[in-house]
């Protein structure tokens, strides 16, 4: 909801108040009200607009709502007695009489509805940006998805096992093995694109049979491309879950966020290990120490921590609430542990920090 601006409440036709006892109409007070210190026109919250009521000083107010919020016009003179004789018969049980109520109704009706107006406009501004961009995003998706399977489609050829594939990617030239893994990078980094644009994507497409320890392994060797630090993979896992294919989204947020965060020239492990029809995944690095309060604050939408501006400038607070929700659609708890060992580098404490997190078949 955008907020109603100085210079439109200075337009009201009478002085005006909220509910703080800020005033805003740039029209003079009445005398009466600029000595009256207890303002008890305003603490009558309760009242219905544009019901008239008289306070002790003999001085009429009422209530409006403008923008879904409420504003008291006061310092009203009582008209009743400029009636005539037969038209004070209509207002004898309250003496009250107000001849610009009318007018009063006008205008919160007009600016009520230019701020409708506005906020129309903003929502049809966002929703087109959204298309647009959508579009774009689409558009580029497109180019790296031809390069990739074109890539994937001269790997096979050119190699002796093209039924392994995987041999064959490991036995590539050093530098199209880095195109390879650039490009492979750039398709993770526009999946989280198009769930930010579309969170309820992460719920979209059938569930499918992803071998875990493979799948996480090709990730981590993505990684080594293009970390500061050591990554490997631990564990023993022979595990085929069903899940959707935002679960390899979920693995590349929380080895990105712990190679974006980690002390230079340390290890990151990403433990995999099955417990019959259950695969725990864990991912362990070295970095900045979170308190509970922190570790309670981490999944929240734009949550940074003051660390996190002084180690990068990368980073909105989006990629572990995303991390959150793919969760929540794969049916498990993303936890947050961390030591209480630290050590204070560049005016930073460091610590051994977990993510981790438990699998099944979510069919």
């Amino acid at each position: 909801m955008i907020e109603l601006n100085n210079n439109i409440l200075g337009l009201s036709p009478y002085p005006i108040m909220d509910l703080n006892k800020k005033t805003y109409s740039e029209i003079i007070e009445n005398h009466i009200c600029l000595a009256c210190d207890d303002k008890e026109c305003t603490k009558n919250k309760k009242i219905s607009d544009f019901m008239l009521y008289k306070c002790s000083k003999e001085l009429l107010y009422l209530k409006i709502t403008l923008n879904k919020k409420s504003y008291f016009l006061y310092g009203l003179t009582n008209n009743y007695k400029d009636l005539s004789r037969k038209e004070k018969k209509k207002y004898e049980h309250t003496k009250i009489y107000f001849k610009d109520l009318d007018l009063v109704k006008q205008w919160s009706l007009k600016t009520n509805n230019i701020f409708l107006k506005i906020e129309e406009n903003i929502l049809k501004t966002k929703l087109n940006l959204e298309s647009n961009n959508s579009i774009f995003i689409h558009d580029i998706k497109k180019v790296y998805s031809t390069i990739l399977r074109k890539m994937e489609n001269y790997i096979s050829k050119s190699c002796d096992t093209p039924h392994d594939y995987d041999t064959c990617v490991k036995n590539l030239d050093t530098n199209l093995l880095g195109v390879y893994k650039s490009i492979s990078l750039l398709e993770h980094q526009f999946s989280i694109i198009d769930y930010v644009s579309n969170p309820e994507a992460i719920l979209y497409g059938e569930t499918q049979q992803i071998k875990i320890y493979k799948a996480v392994d090709k990730l981590v060797r993505i990684f080594h491309s293009i970390s500061k630090n050591r990554i490997y993979i631990k564990g023993t896992s022979h595990n085929n879950l069903y899940l959707r294919q935002s679960f390899m989204t979920l693995m590349f947020i929380l080895i990105d966020n712990a190679n974006k965060y980690s002390l230079n020239d340390q290890e990151i492990i990403i433990e995999v290990q099955d417990y019959e029809d259950e695969t725990n995944i864990s991912v362990i690095s070295y970095s900045p120490h979170m308190n509970n309060r922190s570790r309670k604050k981490i999944f929240e939408k734009y949550y940074r921590e003051n660390y996190a501006k002084k180690i990068t400038l990368d980073g909105q607070g989006i990629g572990l609430y995303l991390a959150k929700k793919i969760a929540d659609s794969l049916k498990t708890i993303i936890n947050v542990n961390c030591s209480d060992k630290k050590a204070t580098i560049n005016n930073i404490d460091y610590a051994e920090v977990t993510f981790s997190f438990k699998l099944k078949n979510i069919d």
